[in-house]
């Protein structure tokens, strides 16, 4: 009933505008900087993105598409919007150069892919400025503004829009298909929610996870732990989940 009574009580806040929830499928994020590009994608200029209190910037919260940064080794990037090692190839004070290089390149790639089925114009000229951005010939105006900025994420923008290339609609639409849309592979199962009652695949991962929860890591706690797929196979034939445990945690008041 807990996780019921939480389901339907996200769905409220969801369609309060006062509440400020994000939508299933995006987050809330600290940026503060933003790339922004001509139509044919050359660089414009990069702009912070915040308030300056006493000589130090706040970033803007800006609802993007993805949950927070995955943490962990792994060179992950997110969609449109990223840190300055992925969007840019910059890192301040970096020590391993050649990992920074690398998440460009898989952030230029991840991209470059999805624009044939994406088909939007403002992304098409994300991807030329990725395919001919260098991250070897940043000039010092363009590192200067960068280490200025302390922390936070980048965005795209075209010059002379007022929108985020990550806020159009046709952009929006396609986001959440990828959410709903995919098929289920062979290795997932399709079962009864038990929060919903609806038949759909069963989740492996419950992401995000929450912070600011007592006792558990920085990094958060999840909501709900579960689904251990149980020891294998025999005969040709699943032998079935194991369910880990359901574990409730609950914010420091």
């Amino acid at each position: 009933m807990i996780l019921q009574s939480l389901n339907a009580f996200y769905h409220r806040l969801e369609a309060d505008p006062k509440a400020e929830v994000a939508p299933f499928g995006f987050t809330e994020q600290k940026v503060s900087f933003c790339v922004v590009i001509e139509p044919d994608g050359s660089l414009h200029q990069i702009r912070e993105v915040g308030t300056r209190e006493k000589n130090k910037l706040i970033p803007d919260l800006v609802l993007v598409p993805g949950d927070a940064k995955p943490s962990g080794a792994g060179i992950n990037p997110c969609f449109l919007w990223d840190n300055p090692a992925y969007l840019l190839g910059f890192k301040q004070d970096d020590k391993k150069p050649e990992r920074t290089l690398q998440s460009f390149e898989a952030f230029r790639e991840r991209h470059l892919r999805l624009e044939e089925e994406i088909k939007n114009e403002e992304f098409s000229s994300v991807c030329r400025f990725l395919e001919t951005w260098n991250p070897g010939s940043i000039s010092t105006e363009i590192i200067d503004t960068l280490n200025a900025l302390e922390t936070g994420f980048g965005v795209f923008k075209l010059r002379g829009k007022t929108h985020y290339v990550h806020d159009q609609e046709t952009i929006q639409t396609w986001w959440k298909e990828q959410l709903t849309g995919e098929e289920a592979s062979s290795q997932e199962v399709v079962g009864q929610c038990l929060i919903t009652g609806e038949t759909d695949r069963i989740a492996q991962l419950h992401n995000p996870a929450i912070k600011g929860i007592s006792g558990a890591q920085s990094s958060g706690a999840k909501l709900v732990s579960c689904c251990c797929l149980a020891v294998g196979w025999w005969n040709g034939r699943l032998l079935g989940w194991v369910v880990l445990v359901v574990s409730l945690v609950t914010t420091n008041a």
